[in-house]
């Protein structure tokens, strides 16, 4: 510290940090240094060789795995899904969205448009696609109530025409 200030200086500081930092590493070289030495030592002593690592579980899929199709080949597969609905039914569906990978079915609900709340399970992604398909099955199917214009049209035209064709009669009648 220089003793006209009571602060150190940034030169300073930095010096004092850099000594700090190479006292650290030579401490943590030595104490890397026997922990080998203790490693060795043990191997030597009782024959132990590396220590035995956990069983791994249930083989899980990767997080970040990436999908296997692109976003309009989802779309035609989602195309084929609602057409096997409308042939075989919902379990013919149900084994072909079984087959398919979390990652895929994940870009299916998306390109679908399919929301979830937090991170969806695949029985969430299969009942998000399997109400899509629903939904197209239902909005396809042409249930008009009400007759289309051009019939109506064509209806009243020839209610016209056997309403003139009456008036004309009755009048050659009445006269």
């Amino acid at each position: 510290m220089s003793s006209d200030s009571f602060f150190r200086t940034p030169e300073e500081e930095l010096a004092r940090l850099n000594r700090e930092l190479s006292e650290i590493r030579e401490v943590m070289r030595d104490v890397s240094g026997r922990l080998s030495q203790i490693e060795r030592h043990v191997k030597r002593a009782f024959g132990v060789k590396e220590s035995a690592k956990a069983a791994p579980g249930k083989p899980k899929e990767p997080e970040s795995a990436k999908p296997s199709i692109s976003p309009e080949v989802a779309l035609d597969l989602f195309r084929e899904l609602t057409d096997l609905s409308r042939d075989q039914g919902s379990a013919a569906v149900e084994d072909r969205l079984a087959a398919m990978s979390i990652a895929d079915l994940k870009l299916m609900a998306h390109e679908l448009g399919v929301s979830f709340p937090s991170k969806p399970t695949r029985k969430s992604l299969h009942a998000g696609i399997r109400g899509r398909i629903s939904e197209s099955v239902m909005l396809s199917r042409n249930r008009n109530v009400t007759a289309p214009l051009s019939e109506q049209k064509k209806d009243r035209e020839g209610e016209l025409s056997k309403s003139s064709v009456k008036e004309t009669e009755a009048e050659k009648e009445s006269s």
